[in-house]
């Protein structure tokens, strides 16, 4: 069963996330992200992380990037009822962007979509490119490309 965390500071977008997708057949826990976020990730280890933009004291944008250097192979989908949001250069480094709507169904199709292309951390490595970014390969790949330089 997949492992999907979900970080709002609103009790009830958590609560209609964990029915919708428990439903689904997912695993879901739940955080405001205020406190032992990256110790309740490193215990928990999600196979998705559901993370909204603006959080009561902190920037899901920052927190973000806090994730992805503390976790490399977790996907990490940003949502907002901002969907200015998604042109900030700080959210290039989600998996996917979704804007908050009461029909769930593109959340659960971008769900599908990242846990399809996502495989467990330990399979993955972090590529650093020249303009900062990563991009994670596949095992597969990572060895043709040794033959390919």
């Amino acid at each position: 069963m997949k492992r999907i965390l979900i970080i709002d500071d609103d009790p009830s977008i958590q609560l209609l996330y964990e029915e919708e997708l428990s439903e689904e057949g997912y695993e879901v826990i739940s955080s405001d992200g205020e406190k032992g976020l990256l110790q309740l990730i490193a215990a928990k280890r999600p196979d998705l992380i559901l993370l909204d933009v603006k959080l009561r004291r902190r920037s899901g944008l920052s927190l973000l990037h806090d994730i992805r250097n503390a976790f490399h192979g977790i996907p990490v989908m940003l949502t907002t009822a901002y969907p200015a949001f998604q042109i900030d250069p700080k959210s290039v480094g989600a998996d996917a962007y979704v804007t908050k709507n009461p029909d769930l169904t593109g959340l659960k199709q971008q769900i599908k979509k990242c846990l399809a292309t996502s495989g467990p951390p330990e399979e993955k490595r972090i590529i650093p490119r020249k303009n900062a970014q990563t991009t994670v390969v596949e095992p597969a790949v990572q060895l043709s490309m040794r033959f390919h330089k």
